[in-house]
C-alpha cells in the first residue's frame, strides 16, 4: 500500500485540524451559551447586561469552555504545521496551457488564532459586566491571564486563589496521565539544577577572585554582593531551565508571577525602599565594615551590611539594626576613612590667669601623650572669650580607633597640669540672697508700740 510523502501527511493533517476547527465554528452555541458565536461586542455587552446574574454565570461558563476548546485546537494546529510551506508536487507532463494554480488553503493556525482571539474578547466582556454587578467571575479571570487580560479583579484574592486551584488541577492531571514520562523529566529536572549548582559556583569563584584583584577598587561589601548575587542569578536560570524539562508552560507561570510580583510589590513598599537604598550604598561606599559611623542618630562600628539593614555595635556593646532607607536618607558621618582624626578638647582659664602659660603647659601635655600623633602636627589656640573664662582649645590628632581612650585621658592630664602650674579653671558661680519678712503678728505689736 502506498505511503503518503512527508509534506502530504503534513498536508493532511493540517486539512484534518481546519475541518475540526471549521466544525467547531459552524456548531450551534452549546445549552450553556446562548449568545452566538459570531455576535458583535456591542449586541454581546448589550445582551449580557439584560441577563440576570445566574443566566450570565451559565453564559460564562459556556464561553470558558469554547476559549478552552479553541485553545487546544489552536495548539494541535500549530503543532502539526510543517516548519516550512508545504510545495504542491508538479504534475507530469505539464505545459504552458496548463490551468493557474489554485488559490493556496487558509492557514489553519493563522485560523485558529484569530478564532480563539475573537472568543477571548467576548469572554472578557461578559466578564467584565459580572465585575461590574460584584459577581464571583474568579475562573473565568484566572484562564483569561493565560491570554494576557490582566485587569484590577485579577489581583482580587478569590482569583489568585482560582489561578492557584487551576495550576494545582493540571498538576494532577498532568501527573495521572503520564507518570513515567513525569519521573523521566524529574531525574532531568534534578540533573539540570546539579549542573547549574555547579556552575552557580564556578561563576562565584571567578567573580570573587576576578573583584578581588588589586587592579580593580571594589570594596568588600560590594565584592560580597556581586558573588551573592551572580550564583542566584544562575540558580534562577536553573530553576527555569528545570522547569522547562519538567515540561511545564513557563507563560502561565510568568504571568503568575507577575501578578504576585505587583501585588507584592505594594504590600513590600517599605521593604523595596530599603533594598533600593543598600544597593546605593553599595555602590557609593560612604563606609567599609569596621568603620565607626553616626547613621540614623546611632554611632558605632558597621558590624553587617545587608540589602535591607545595617547593624551598627555602639561602644557599650550593644547591637542596633538600621534600616537602610534611614541610612541613606539621612546624614552619614564616617569617623574612620581617614588615618588620622583630631581629639579637640577645649579648656576655660580665668582672664586673671597667663594666656601663654596655659598654652605652653596644655601643649607639654598633648607633645608627651603617646596617642598624640607626631603628624599632622597639633595646634593650640584661644577659641572663645565667654562670660567668666578665656577657652583654649587643642588641637592633638589620634589614630580613629584611639579616638575616645585619648580624649579621655588628655581632659584628665590637662586638669592635673594646669593645676600644678597655679591657672584656674573658672566655673559659673550663684549667689543666694535670702530675705527674712516679719510675721503679721510681730509687725502689729511693732506699730502698736
Amino acid at each position: 500500500m502506498p505511503t503518503l510523502s512527508h509534506p502530504l501527511r503534513h498536508v493532511a493533517r493540517l486539512a484534518l485540524a481546519t475541518l475540526a476547527l471549521l466544525t467547531l465554528l459552524l456548531a450551534p452555541p452549546t445549552a450553556a451559551q446562548e449568545l452566538a458565536a459570531d455576535i458583535e461586542l456591542p449586541e454581546l455587552t448589550a445582551a449580557a447586561e439584560a441577563m440576570d446574574d445566574a443566566t450570565l454565570a451559565t453564559e460564562i461558563a459556556g464561553w470558558m469552555t469554547r476559549v478552552e476548546t479553541l485553545r487546544d485546537a489552536a495548539q494541535a494546529a500549530a503543532d502539526d504545521a510543517p516548519d516550512t510551506p508545504a510545495e504542491a508536487p508538479a504534475m507530469p507532463g505539464g505545459s504552458a496551457d496548463a490551468e493557474p494554480a489554485a488559490e493556496p488553503a487558509p492557514d489553519p493556525v493563522a485560523l485558529a488564532e484569530a478564532e480563539l482571539d475573537h472568543a477571548v474578547q467576548r469572554l472578557t466582556a461578559l466578564v467584565a459586566v459580572m465585575d461590574a454587578r460584584g459577581g464571583d467571575a474568579a475562573d473565568a479571570h484566572a484562564l483569561l491571564t493565560e491570554f494576557g487580560e490582566i485587569t484590577v479583579s485579577t489581583l482580587e484574592l478569590s482569583t489568585l486563589q482560582a489561578l492557584a486551584q487551576r495550576w494545582i488541577d493540571e498538576g494532577h492531571l498532568w501527573v495521572e496521565e503520564d507518570l513515567p514520562g513525569v519521573l523521566a523529566r524529574i531525574v532531568a529536572a534534578l540533573f539540570v539544577l546539579l549542573a547549574f549548582r555547579l556552575l552557580a559556583s564556578i561563576v562565584k569563584r571567578i567573580l570573587d577572585k576576578t573583584l578581588s584583584s588589586s587592579r580593580l577598587n571594589v570594596s568588600t561589601m560590594l565584592r560580597r554582593f556581586f558573588v551573592n548575587i551572580s550564583g542566584k542569578v544562575v540558580m534562577v536560570f536553573g530553576l527555569l531551565f528545570a522547569l522547562g524539562a519538567l515540561g511545564v508552560e513557563l507563560g502561565p507561570l510568568l504571568a503568575g508571577l507577575g501578578v504576585a510580583g505587583f501585588v507584592l510589590g505594594f504590600a513590600l513598599q517599605d521593604t523595596l525602599a530599603n533594598f533600593a537604598s543598600g544597593i546605593m550604598i553599595l555602590l557609593y561606599r560612604p563606609f567599609e565594615m569596621g568603620h565607626i559611623i553616626t547613621a540614623g542618630d546611632v554611632t558605632g562600628t558597621a558590624e553587617k551590611l545587608t540589602l535591607v539593614s545595617t547593624t551598627l555595635l555602639t561602644p557599650d556593646h550593644q547591637r542596633i539594626i538600621i534600616p537602610n532607607n534611614l541610612v541613606w536618607s539621612g546624614i552619614i558621618i564616617n569617623m574612620t576613612s581617614q588615618p588620622a582624626r583630631r581629639a579637640d578638647t577645649t579648656v576655660g582659664i580665668s582672664y586673671g590667669d597667663d594666656i601663654d602659660k596655659a598654652i605652653r603647659a596644655m601643649r607639654e601635655v598633648c607633645e608627651a601623650h603617646p596617642l598624640v600623633l607626631k603628624s599632622p602636627e597639633m595646634d593650640v589656640i584661644v577659641s572663645n572669650l565667654g562670660d567668666s573664662s578665656v577657652d583654649i582649645t587643642v588641637r592633638p590628632w589620634v589614630i580613629p580607633d584611639n579616638y575616645l581612650p585619648a580624649t579621655a585621658d588628655l581632659r584628665k592630664l590637662l586638669k592635673q597640669k594646669l593645676d600644678s602650674v597655679g591657672i584656674t579653671i573658672p566655673f559659673p558661680q550663684r549667689d543666694v540672697h535670702v530675705y527674712k519678712h516679719d510675721a503679721p503678728e510681730e509687725a502689729d505689736e511693732a506699730a502698736q508700740s
